[in-house]
């Protein structure tokens, strides 16, 4: 929770006279008369003080006279405050604006020309949130990271802190003399000095906004790894003491990733280093040019680790970050409403390189669910556009929308390039990234590369995926024309079961179509409400796929008679992608009533038994739509039996410990359908090897699969009897404060948010309120309770009784995430209405909250619509077929 008085309360206790003159504080973006072209910051920071101080100075451009200089800083004590400008100097006066910016009121009004602003300041690191500048304790030592995005730069140092401001930045740190401190740049000068510190000098960077600055003070292990790329450039970890070990894989995987980056843009790494700053948290992930944040989980991996799943883990994120060096560091986006070119574009640009570092991943076909997330979002009348406007903090924060901004502008991008062909869209990136290079760029400007690339057409596709919210649904016939049979589509926006009537909206689209008569895909673009397409060869086909390739994003409502006919389709005909979303859209029609609850359980049937893990995982999907948490306790078990008799052979078959020579697909199958098996299916055998595996983990650290710990240990937890839960969760709790591993602690944590037993449920909450847990980690024992439809209500209840000791611990992302978990999960659980009641005064304070609520709210009012809709049908279909 921000406190939004403390620059004037800071300032008025230093005795600073405040102007109180008719200047209005920008309430979110700074005035564009006055513009920085350059920056240098000098920064004394000693990490185990709380403690730092800084100065700034600034070379501006002013274009119209300024009697007050608006600038962005939060949590700062100004010390002094000076403007050069036309052969004079003088003192600003400090004058309190809001919680974002601060005025600098001058005697003399400031002239149009360049002029030079320099600031004094000291502030605080942050030792709970990890934002702006933040500190870390790591056994016995404290280190300093930063983490600005989108608006946190402003904490540390007074900045013009919008992305538009891009310009070079010079940096010097003051830091002990037996501590390291890296920067964007490289360093390139230093020198002792009293008091056991020492001064470093770094080159001057590129164009960057705020945002995007950052160093690192700590005694770290700086770790040399070779180079990484095709042009020698200097690769290196920066790790806390002691890890440096764990680092084997990233910096084997490292610099084939930059290589392909390369390959891809035609254009070398754009900053000259490449240092990797193990920060050590997930959360604090970053592209910062030349000093890339990457999380402790991803990063290192401990000998006799480095599975498949974990390999995967570092390199996806690892190039996701790196690929923002071009799409967010080299082109910034101009402001926060154009989010998604850096996040839309960079969430598909990882996915490609993937796909070419390891193929056996299948990393874009693992993304269809990440896509299918988003059209269920995008399926409420609250989605946001991708271009949404920003016009508030608010605003900022749900910018960075993972499923409408992320993997919405993946799919857009995924769609686009399939219909294209992929080198005629490489060639359209690369143009839009050499001609913005070092600058800013706008949706427009983008729409302006595809129009010059790929004419009128492909713009409109973007321009109305983007500008509009909502997903379109395509139905589609043959219908017979004097040429012979053409296929007649018709589009529509596609709304969730049980949400309002949406704004009517037309979208370009690009749609794939596959017949039994075609051996390749082709393609009609549909401009308007309905449109005709002839069939090649003008004959009715027996079959008729509208999304080829499986990369359309929006919906195909196939009639009866079409599914049917999909359905049997020699196993060839479709690829796994096509079947995946032929069964997701299939999924979504049952959401909405228009397929029937048992023939979603056929499909479901069907789906567990085929030979390919995304299918098997779109079965698990298809039988949710059972509403669990409104079955009678009968039903639940006949509910049990039903998982056992569809998954149980296999999962048993898998079981819980790896086969030497497995390939990817058996561990991901194990970890999907395992887990599953154990808890809902309640198996006894799978869920006693689960409590003997996890006391063998708990002792030596050895003997599980380190991918299915936190499974084993959660079904071991879930399943456990009343008089050994105790010890157990007593053993828990022990090595989970003892351990210094956040990995470890992060599985721990996973089985203690899953006991059953309403004292141990209510115990392992209680340690959300202890100290020497952070809440970003003891939120996993919630998100354990809130999933369990037995313990739910418990938790619910918790989390009302302690929700005002919890809720100021967490940033506004976090508390967001938090809000929109909720709304999913709690539908069965608390009345709409209750539900809001309880939270509607509590998100005001945070940045997003209140668009996280209406979010939640909705997600609740399609659940409860479609679980009163589907518990009958449920409670025969379970009665009739779910005992083994």
């Amino acid at each position: 929770m921000r406190l939004k008085t403390i620059v004037g309360t800071v300032l008025c206790a230093m005795g600073v006279a405040l102007w109180s003159g008719e200047a209005t504080p920008p309430t979110l973006r700074l005035p564009a008369s006055v513009r920085p072209l350059r920056g240098r910051l000098e920064l004394t920071i000693v990490p185990s003080r709380e403690a730092f101080t800084g100065t700034a100075t600034y070379d501006l451009a002013v274009s119209e006279p300024t009697a007050t200089l608006w600038i962005n800083a939060t949590g700062l004590k100004l010390q002094r405050v000076e403007l050069a400008a036309g052969g004079a100097s003088q003192t600003a006066t400090v004058t309190p604006g809001n919680e974002d910016v601060v005025g600098l009121r001058f005697a003399a009004p400031v002239a149009p020309g360049p002029a030079r602003l320099t600031l004094a300041w000291e502030g605080a690191l942050d030792s709970t949130r990890s934002q702006g500048l933040y500190r870390v304790k790591e056994g016995d030592d404290w280190y300093a990271y930063t983490f600005f995005e989108p608006i946190d730069a402003r904490r540390a140092f007074p900045c013009f802190d919008e992305p538009g401001f891009k310009i070079p930045w010079t940096l010097v740190l003051h830091v002990p003399q037996d501590q390291v401190g890296l920067a964007n740049a490289p360093a390139t000068e230093e020198t002792a000095e009293p008091g056991g510190m020492k001064r470093i000098v770094f080159a001057e960077s590129r164009p960057l906004p705020s945002y995007l600055v950052a160093l690192v003070v700590g005694p770290f292990e700086v770790i040399p790894a070779g180079t990484a790329g095709h042009h020698g450039t200097p690769l290196r970890f920066v790790v806390p003491k002691g890890r440096g070990a764990e680092t084997r894989y990233a910096a084997e995987a490292t610099p084939r990733l930059v290589g392909l980056l390369e390959d891809f843009f035609g254009m070398p790494y754009p900053f000259g280093k490449l240092d990797v700053a193990v920060v050590p948290r997930y959360w604090g992930t970053m592209e910062h040019p030349g000093l890339v944040a990457l999380g402790q989980p991803l990063t290192l991996i401990k000998p006799g680790e480095e599975t498949p799943a974990r390999k995967e883990f570092y390199s996806t994120i690892a190039v996701h970050e790196l690929g923002h060096y071009w799409f967010g560091d080299v082109v910034t986006m101009a402001w926060w409403d154009d989010t998604w070119l850096n996040e839309g574009m960079t969430t598909w640009i990882d996915a490609k390189m993937m796909e070419a570092f390891e193929p056996s991943w299948r990393v874009p076909a693992n993304r269809l669910q990440l896509i299918a997330n988003a059209m269920a979002a995008d399926a409420l009348p609250s989605a946001k556009r991708v271009r949404q406007p920003v016009a508030s903090k608010d605003n900022i924060e749900n910018s960075f929308d993972n499923n409408l901004t992320y993997f919405k502008g993946n799919a857009l991008m995924t769609m686009v390039e399939r219909w294209l062909g992929p080198e005629r869209f490489q060639g359209i990136v690369r143009a839009y990234v050499q001609r913005h290079q070092w600058g800013n760029a706008t949706s427009e400007d983008w729409l302006q590369a595809v129009q010059e690339g790929a004419g009128a057409p492909a713009r409109s596709v973007f321009e109305t995926f983007i500008g509009q919210p909502g997903i379109p649904v395509l139905t589609g016939r043959c219908v017979q024309t004097p040429g012979g049979w053409s296929l007649e589509l018709t589009q529509a926006r596609f709304l969730a079961a049980g949400a309002e009537s949406g704004t009517p909206a037309v979208w370009t689209l690009p749609v794939g179509i596959r017949t039994d008569r075609t051996a390749e895909p082709f393609y009609g673009v549909l401009t308007g409400k309905s449109g005709t397409f002839p069939l090649p060869g003008g004959q009715r086909p027996d079959w008729l796929l509208l999304n080829a390739g499986g990369s359309g994003y929006y919906r195909v409502a196939y009639g009866t008679a079409q599914l049917e006919a999909l359905l049997r389709a020699p196993a060839a005909a479709l690829t796994a992608p096509e079947r995946f979303r032929l069964l997701d859209d299939a999924k979504a029609m049952g959401e909405t009533g228009t397929l029937d609850l048992a023939s979603t359980m056929r499909l479901a049937s069907a789906a567990a038994q085929d030979p390919d893990r995304l299918i098997v995982a779109q079965s698990l999907a298809l039988a949710d739509r059972i509403p669990v948490g409104l079955l009678a306790p009968g039903d639940r078990k006949h509910l049990a039996a039903y998982v056992q008799a569809t998954w149980g052979s296999r999962a048993r078959a898998l079981g819980w410990t790896p086969r030497s020579g497995e390939d990817v697909e058996a561990r991901r199958l194990r970890a999907l359908l395992v887990p599953h098996v154990a808890s809902h299916g309640l198996d006894p055998r799978l869920s006693a090897e689960a409590r003997a595996l996890a006391g063998r983990w708990l002792k030596t650290r050895k003997g599980v699969d380190p991918d299915l710990v936190a499974p084993v240990l959660a079904v071991a937890a879930r399943t456990s009897a009343q008089a050994s839960g105790r010890p157990f969760f007593d053993r828990l709790v022990a090595q989970a404060r003892a351990t210094p591993d956040r990995q470890e602690r992060a599985r721990l944590m996973a089985g203690l948010g899953a006991f059953r037993t309403p004292a141990l449920v209510n115990a392992a909450l209680d340690l959300m309120l202890r100290d020497g847990f952070d809440i970003r980690e003891s939120v996993l024992i919630l998100d354990g309770a809130l999933a369990d439809p037995e313990t739910r209500p418990l938790a619910w209840a918790w989390l009302q009784r302690h929700f005002d000791q919890v809720a100021p611990q967490f940033r506004s992302d976090d508390f967001c995430g938090l809000i929109g978990r909720l709304g999913g999960v709690l539908w069965d659980t608390v009345g709409r209405d209750a539900f809001e009641a309880f939270l509607r005064p509590r998100v005001q304070a945070f940045d997003g909250g209140p668009l996280a609520l209406t979010r939640a709210l909705e997600s609740m009012e399609v659940h409860q619509a479609r679980g009163r809709r589907d518990l009958e049908a449920s409670t025969r279909f379970l009665r009739g077929k779910g005992r083994s």
